[in-house]
């Protein structure tokens, strides 16, 4: 895991198949292996959801991670998308993640 500010963090994430053993590393969107600022599970399924670089993107399935859906576009490092500010990180929510899944 490697600081960016004294909130924000980015790290390399790799998902292991319980049952067959395979590892496979969760790349940024371009599919380099540098560090990615968050992951988050779906809570139905086997689906998740990264912000690389301010951005917000959808995987389907684990299984393939190179299948990535980009839902924003416009993140910067003076609009983040799917991470809080300081403020919300220290205060409000306690967490690097400001992003969630519906339950349906």
């Amino acid at each position: 895991m490697m600081k960016t500010y004294s909130y924000l963090s980015t790290a390399t994430y790799d998902v292991i198949n319980i049952r067959t053993g395979k590892q496979v590393t969760l790349r940024d969107t371009k599919h380099n292996p540098r560090e990615i600022m968050v992951a988050k599970w779906s809570p139905n399924d086997s689906s998740l959801a990264i912000v690389d670089n301010y951005n917000i993107y959808y995987i389907q399935t684990a299984a393939k991670p190179n299948h990535v859906k980009q839902i924003t576009f416009h993140g910067s490092k003076d609009l983040y998308n799917g991470i809080p500010d300081w403020v919300y990180t220290e205060e409000i929510f306690g967490s690097n993640s400001a992003m969630w899944f519906s339950k349906r």
